[in-house]
């Protein structure tokens, strides 16, 4: 009787395979078509990231030299504000990361 259940099972699975595959197929057209969206955000949000972690390092060092210079802050203070300032902004582009996974899972699981 165990194998006749079985048998059944596994004639049932091969009829609905068509109908599996194209259930795959939607899918995997629907995630691929959200991954090129977050993608596309990416491409325009990382290079701007990039341009004020940047822009801010300068202005540190900028302004940190004019302090050093002026004898109001040492140089290994400088160095350990850049060094916080880098931790902070290396921990920002991850967490930039982290939101483009967030928002393709999101929208993926949404979207069904």
């Amino acid at each position: 009787m165990g194998k006749n259940i079985r048998g059944i099972r596994t004639v049932k699975t091969y009829t609905r395979e068509e109908h599996e595959v194209a259930k795959f197929m939607k899918d995997n057209k629907l995630l691929r078509n959200v991954k090129l969206k977050v993608i596309y955000i990416m491409t325009i949000l990382e290079p701007i990231i990039g341009v004020l972690i940047n822009a801010a390092l300068i202005g540190v060092l900028y302004f940190g030299g004019n302090l050093v210079f002026s004898n109001k802050l040492s140089n290994g203070q400088l160095i350990a504000f850049i060094s916080y300032t880098s931790q902070i902004f290396t921990g920002l582009f991850l967490m930039v990361g982290i939101f483009n996974d967030c928002l393709s899972f999101n929208c993926f699981i949404w979207k069904n």
